[in-house]
């Protein structure tokens, strides 16, 4: 009777460190699930700049090759997890197990493939510095997030005598397209005028942008539009 009793015992034990690992196991692959389909959420928000832009050819092939490979992966691996298939087989183990490992793969090229720009962070196109003619300030246009619903144009200020910097949004339409020119000149050309603060900047030919005229206030960090280019390339 000793014996059997202990046989029985040893028994249970091993069920039950059975059970454990396998709770372990489906911790583990419910983990890689879940990483999966938030990285592959945060690649579509990358892709889109979190929906302010249309996908461009690379960003299509990501997302559509991503896409099929997780889906056919989480399919299988779901699959394998609701019929309980560890501790049926060897094969059934190792396949199992390869899919939670290529889904951890997955997502951690997927994350790596995320661009914040644009969307987490601003994606900016720019210029060197350029110096009024009274050496007060330096200047640059930048192009922000062009090309999205959320793109803008702003002027860089940072006054020479203190280090202060502005930037100062501008009230110009950048339209389906733009080019840049070859220069070594800035984009936009700032002068004093007869009012202390206020300057008067115009864009210059290396932007196919329109040719509009600003009234910049330095101390208020606003600009006011004086004169539009209504036809232009």
């Amino acid at each position: 009777m000793k014996i059997r009793y202990l046989f029985q015992d040893n028994e249970r034990d091993h069920q039950s460190n059975e059970v454990g690992i396998n709770d372990w196991i489906q911790r583990i692959v419910i983990i890689a699930i879940l990483s999966n389909i938030a990285s592959y959420i945060w690649l579509v928000l990358s892709a889109t700049a979190n929906f302010q832009r249309g996908l461009d050819l690379i960003g299509t092939i990501d997302v559509v090759m991503y896409a099929t490979i997780s889906v056919m992966t989480l399919f299988f691996t779901i699959s394998f997890l609701v019929h309980n298939t560890f501790s049926k087989g060897l094969v059934s183990n190792t396949v199992f197990i390869s899919c939670t490992v290529v889904l951890l793969a997955l997502t951690v090229s997927q994350f790596r493939a995320i661009e914040p720009t644009g969307w987490l962070t601003e994606r900016i196109q720019t210029h060197e510095l350029v110096t009024t003619s009274d050496k007060q300030y330096q200047y640059r246009l930048e192009l922000v997030n062009t090309f999205q619903s959320n793109e803008k144009v702003r002027l860089y200020l940072k006054d020479i005598h203190t280090g202060k910097e502005s930037k100062i949004n501008l009230a110009i339409d950048l339209g389906a397209a733009y080019a840049i020119g070859s220069s070594d000149e800035g984009w936009v050309h700032m002068e004093p005028t007869n009012q202390p603060h206020q300057y008067m900047m115009t864009i210059n030919d290396v932007l196919s942008i329109p040719k509009d005229t600003f009234l910049i206030d330095t101390v208020q960090a606003a600009s006011i539009i004086i004169a539009q280019e209504k036809d232009y390339e």
